[in-house]
């Protein structure tokens, strides 16, 4: 019976573990990165999942019968009412199994997607993240002038709402278990050894790859030197900071930048030189020497004051 039950529960998994067999497709959206995907689009730049779905109303007929008008005109608001109601829950529901999907298929970095991370688990997962994701997702409601019901659906990825902090909250291990305490002072004599240039404090950085081709976002990307040691990844954050907010904010132009809250005079911008494992960067032996040669700068970029360029 127990075995019969194990199968029962991997065929539940393999079944909500689908990919899509609509192609993504990164586009410039109102200054943002956005990732089309087969029902919505992922806001890369403001770490948001959006899900969409329409349903046609069924139509409600007036009783053109012997009743008075304003028996007749009370009843079809209520017809209309109900039917409204029906399709509203009908296109929700849609598009909460679409959410699932695009959840399951969310990289979390260059090897790993939500999916195989779930699987990795000994929890009940399916019902666990459905209640999870249900509770925490925004819904809007659009009534179209075509008789019909459009619900959007969206799910941040960061902040005490978001889907990082639902995973650490209700899933065992927390996602963020991935990512150990990083080491500073290892780095800082790995640096000693490769420059003698003055220390300079940089309050953040920008590494443009637009000019870099296959490069696909996700929640944690790496930096790496061109001997491939991280100098740059979610390691060196604070477990309830990662939670909170990115430690990377993705944007579509160089231009952009000056929009950012955390852009200054003392802004360290930098070409990457290659892209490794579709997600993660590879930096010139300049940048790294510069970069962290000043504790302070560490500081700044552990606040999350980074962004990557990528061109849609």
């Amino acid at each position: 019976m127990a075995k019969k039950s194990k199968i029962i529960l991997w065929l539940l998994i393999l079944s909500c573990c689908r990919l899509y067999s609509y192609p993504s497709e990164l586009i410039l959206k109102q200054d943002k990165l956005v990732e089309k995907i087969e029902f919505g689009e992922i806001n890369w730049t403001d770490g948001k999942l959006i899900i969409m779905d329409t349903e046609k109303m069924t139509p409600v007929i007036k009783d053109k019968g012997s009743l008075a008008y304003q028996e007749e005109q009370e009843s079809y608001a209520s017809d209309l009412a109900q039917a409204r109601k029906m399709t509203r829950q009908k296109a929700q529901d849609k598009a909460t199994r679409y959410l699932m999907d695009a959840v399951l298929n969310l990289r979390i970095r260059n090897d790993l997607l939500v999916r195989d991370y779930l699987l990795n688990t000994t929890n009940d997962f399916k019902f666990l993240l459905n209640d999870c994701v249900a509770r925490n997702i925004k819904k809007e409601y659009i009534y179209n002038q075509d008789d019909t019901i459009s619900a959007r659906l969206t799910l941040p990825f960061f902040g005490s709402q978001g889907l990082l902090t639902v995973f650490t909250n209700d899933l065992t291990p927390p996602l963020v278990s991935f990512y150990s305490i990083f080491d500073f002072n290892t780095l800082m004599k790995h640096l000693d050894t490769m420059t003698n240039e003055p220390a300079q404090e940089f309050t953040s950085l920008i590494i443009d790859a637009s000019d870099l081709k296959g490069i696909k976002p996700c929640l944690f990307p790496a930096v790496y030197d061109q001997d491939m040691k991280a100098l740059y990844t979610s390691t060196m954050f604070p477990k309830s900071m990662i939670l909170q907010r990115p430690f990377i904010t993705y944007m579509p132009r160089i231009t952009l930048i000056k929009d950012l809250p955390f852009i200054d005079n003392k802004s360290y911008i930098i070409k990457a030189v290659s892209v490794y494992g579709g997600t993660d960067l590879i930096l010139p032996p300049e940048a790294v020497s510069r970069l962290f040669s000043d504790k302070k700068t560490i500081t700044h970029l552990q606040e999350g004051n980074t962004a990557i360029i990528i061109k849609p």
